[in-house]
């Protein structure tokens, strides 16, 4: 008899579970911005770059790089093209919202946040009848986390991030056929990230995974699966002011969507103590000019270890010219007990203690 009870409960507990929808979300909507103007403009590598307060969503195994606390603050600035701005941002997961990152990071260990999606979309179901026929979307997805790195054994380094997803969605469904409806739903979830390195004289070797797993639970939606993210690279330093650097990248998107796969170049020059260069490019197919991206960028230093990036990628999409600007600002913190901030491996240290672009003296 207790065991029917109990059968009885749990059948009435998973109900409302099992009658709840999903939320069709696309996958690329949990993909997020690039973010650090820095690995933009070298062809968005980042697996084998020197360390940065970006580095959590790169490979978290370069935090061990740096030798000071450092605060970056990351924006999507603009976008220059003769399309219309719904055309420019209508595919992108946070809709031409400027922020895109917020970082904390010291040697082995970064805090950041970062908006994953924010938009408001409105789609019109029936041309007639606009008034009436529609639907309205209002989703936030934003990411709060922890990053550490560890020195192993023969030069490797690990990384790995744990991550905290708070969502909001609101849904509206207005039809002169039916009865209107609106849902208002929460989510609360997790990711977990990992990233290795392996240097050597002349080089490194680095990989990361991203949203192993990754999930999110909705109260009145199944949950959500992010798609897994999986970077390898290579860099190497024919000289030490010089850096360059090949990156694969592969992206799992669920259900029956295509899953793409990019392959990265750039490089990174050290023109002065006070300035960096960058350039690079990258596409799922570089024979085909309309899928690839050049991107372009520069970094300013300051004796106190003050840091502008910035960068431009361009691209073409429906078959016009498009640039998209991104600027990153990188502070020192202050290291109680030092007398003032240290330098770190990034390209900043330049200024103090000369580095080359790939964290090697």
């Amino acid at each position: 008899m207790n065991g029917r009870y109990l059968f009885l409960i749990a059948l009435m507990t998973a109900a409302p579970l099992a009658a709840n929808p999903r939320t069709y979300i696309p996958s690329t909507d949990f993909d997020g911005s690039p973010s650090g103007a820095r690995f933009i403009g070298m062809g968005e590598v980042g697996t084998t770059v020197a360390g940065g307060p970006e580095s959590p969503i790169w490979n978290p195994a370069a935090l061990h790089d740096l030798n000071s606390a450092t605060f970056s603050a990351d924006f999507d600035v603009a976008r220059q093209s003769s399309l219309a701005d719904s055309l420019l941002t209508g595919n992108d997961p946070l809709r031409g919202r400027q922020l895109t990152y917020l970082g904390f990071a010291a040697k082995d260990g970064a805090f950041f946040y970062r908006p994953l999606t924010g938009f408001n979309k409105h789609v019109i179901t029936d041309p007639a009848k606009p008034d009436f026929n529609y639907t309205e979307e209002n989703l936030s997805i934003n990411q709060f986390g922890f990053g550490a790195s560890s020195e192993g054994e023969k030069g490797t380094t690990l990384g790995v991030n744990v991550t905290y997803l708070a969502a909001h969605r609101s849904y509206a469904v207005l039809s002169d056929t039916m009865a209107p409806s609106v849902t208002f739903a929460d989510g609360n979830g997790f990711t977990v990230d990992a990233g290795l390195r392996k240097k050597w004289d002349n080089g490194t070797l680095g990989a990361s995974f991203f949203n192993i797993p990754g999930i999110l639970y909705w109260n009145r939606y199944k949950p959500d699966q992010l798609p897994t993210t999986l970077r390898a690279g290579i860099s190497f330093n024919p000289v030490s002011i010089v850096s360059l650097m090949a990156e694969y990248e592969k992206r799992f998107y669920r259900g029956n969507v295509p899953k793409p796969d990019f392959l990265h170049f750039g490089t990174e020059v050290t023109v002065a103590q006070w300035l960096v260069v960058r350039g690079g490019m990258f596409g799922d197919s570089l024979s085909d000019r309309e899928k690839v991206s050049y991107t372009a960028g520069f970094s300013v230093l300051s004796q106190k270890g003050y840091q502008i990036d910035f960068a431009v990628r361009m691209f073409r999409y429906d078959l016009a010219p498009v640039k998209n600007y991104f600027l990153s600002i990188v502070l020192p913190l202050p290291d109680g007990g030092s007398g003032g901030s240290k330098t770190s491996s990034s390209p900043s240290s330049n200024i103090n203690n000369f580095q080359s672009p790939g964290g090697k003296p």
